[in-house]
């Protein structure tokens, strides 16, 4: 009866439009959702360094599967805009101001910080995020703030390479991406381009 009910309600979905942005590793896994779905990509644009995608997936099922998509807390992707378009006609590029970072403004060059073995296989993950200049370094006291290195071990730093802070796309590339890839052996990373 349930599975009856959630397919009447899939079935009754709405078209949905939604311009979605992230950077390259991320929008490499959400076409890879497109494909797999059957949705379209009627736009690009872009959203400060980050690329934008506009979505489109038609009534039924394709559309609650984009809906459960924005829904699933574990997706990629760091900015949305859901039927954000005020009822209005949707404009014709899918281009939106960058994020603006809010707080404290706590400034922070230090992504990661722990053993060698658990550090190392974040570089490229943060250099494919947009932190071009990030290196690995050894750990000085006071790289995150209220972390306190065990006296009996070695830490390195994962150092984005200038502020991370204020560059909201990588950052959350980063989190997400970091999160979202468990690498159980060693080779390029699922999103990254051939490497010459």
């Amino acid at each position: 009866m349930l599975l009856l009910i959630a397919l009447a309600a899939a079935a009754d979905a709405a078209p949905l439009v939604v311009d979605i942005s992230g950077m390259p590793p991320q929008l490499k896994l959400i076409r890879a959702e497109v494909a797999k779905n059957g949705w379209a990509i009627t736009c690009e644009g872009r959203s400060g360094e980050e690329g934008v995608l506009r979505l489109s997936a038609p009534a039924g099922v394709p559309s609650q599967k984009l809906r459960d998509f924005l829904d699933d807390r574990s997706r990629v992707g760091s900015g949305e805009w859901v039927d954000g378009f005020g009822g209005e006609p949707l404009p014709e590029s899918c281009d939106h101001a960058p994020p603006v970072a809010h707080g404290d403004n706590i400034k922070q060059r230090v992504l990661e910080a722990g053993l060698p073995s658990e550090v190392e296989s974040s570089l490229p993950i943060a250099r494919d995020c947009g932190y071009s200049e990030a290196v690995i370094r050894p750990w000085r006291e006071g790289d995150i703030g209220g972390v306190t290195k065990p006296k009996s071990e070695e830490w390195v730093s994962l150092d984005a390479g200038a502020d991370a802070s204020d560059r909201l796309g990588p950052l959350v590339c980063f989190m997400q991406m970091r999160m979202h890839v468990l690498r159980p052996e060693p080779g390029p990373l699922p999103w990254a381009p051939p490497r010459n």
